[in-house]
């Protein structure tokens, strides 16, 4: 069973359901609503969890209100929260996130402030087979990825477009948005610069690309993966929980399950109650091959 270790900032998601995602100033209405928590960390945790790896989180969350609606989402998945920093004072992290009838979904938002620093302690790197990081937290990312490659324990980053570009190349993996790997790569086109990113820096590099599947450097080159076909109805953490999933094969598991388990997880509503089972994966696999 590989340990996987995940940090990030833990984030309340305000998620309304609207017919069509707003794109004029005027007032809109929602079907239906809910308040959830995410984050990388804690979207990547339990599809570790989920497809029989041991999950490991490690996130900063604020004293103020929204730590009340913050809560790992860890209930039912069986994910270590030994390294949840609950610091007093700041602002918690939280976003506005309208989803469309089409799955599709649109966003805005807000990092949180002043977040107490904690990270994993890094006499704990060695423990586990793959630590998952997120860009928009560089000293985390720092303090966590460095002792990481000291100890050869495999580390991937969460690559967004307000990357650190100072500090994303100290992780082994980086795996990009297509928006991600556009605004951090300085080309026009997402695989000139992968292949850039690849040259430059000496990690591997990869990008989601939504429904079309997921570009990989190689060999010099880069190879498309596509995704499995399904009618998605809610894409919001898709990335998060391909990472997930990816964080597993980087030990030698299964590689198919990655594109599989993110695809299915985009055909069902909801968050905690969405996530497939490795046996669901596993069945979903042999339908569509």
């Amino acid at each position: 069973m590989a340990s996987v270790s995940a940090s990030d900032v833990a984030v309340a998601d305000f998620i309304f359901l609207v017919r069509v995602l707003p794109y004029q100033r005027v007032k809109y209405r929602a079907d239906r609503a809910h308040i959830d928590e995410d984050g990388m960390a804690e979207s990547t945790s339990a599809p570790v969890s989920r497809l029989r790896g041991e999950a490991h989180l490690a996130v900063r969350v604020s004293s103020d209100f929204n730590r009340g609606v913050i809560r790992p989402e860890t209930e039912g998945h069986d994910v270590s929260e030994g390294f949840v920093n609950r610091g007093q004072g700041g602002q918690s992290a939280f976003s506005a996130v309208m989803v469309g009838h089409d799955g599709e979904r649109q966003s805005v938002g807000f990092g949180g402030s002043d977040l107490a620093e904690g990270a994993v302690r890094l006499d704990t790197v060695p423990c586990h087979d793959v630590i998952l990081l997120d860009s928009g937290w560089p000293r985390g990312l720092k303090r966590t990825a460095e002792p990481a490659r000291h100890h050869d324990v495999p580390s991937i980053v969460d690559g967004e477009r307000f990357a650190d570009t100072e500090t994303l190349p100290l992780a082994v993996h980086s795996a990009f948005s297509k928006q991600g790997i556009l605004e951090n790569g300085g080309e026009e086109t997402s695989h000139a610069a992968l292949k850039s990113m690849a040259g430059r820096h000496s990690i591997w590099p990869c990008a989601t690309d939504e429904a079309n599947g997921t570009d990989l450097t190689r060999n010099g080159g880069i190879d498309r993966s596509p995704a499995f076909e399904a009618a998605a109805a809610n894409t919001l953490g898709a990335g998060d929980v391909w990472r997930g999933a990816f964080a597993l094969i980087v030990k030698d598991e299964e590689k198919t399950v990655r594109f599989a388990y993110a695809t299915l997880r985009c055909t069902r509503h909801g968050r905690r109650a969405c996530y497939p089972a490795r046996d669901e994966v596993n069945i979903f696999i042999r339908q569509h091959s």
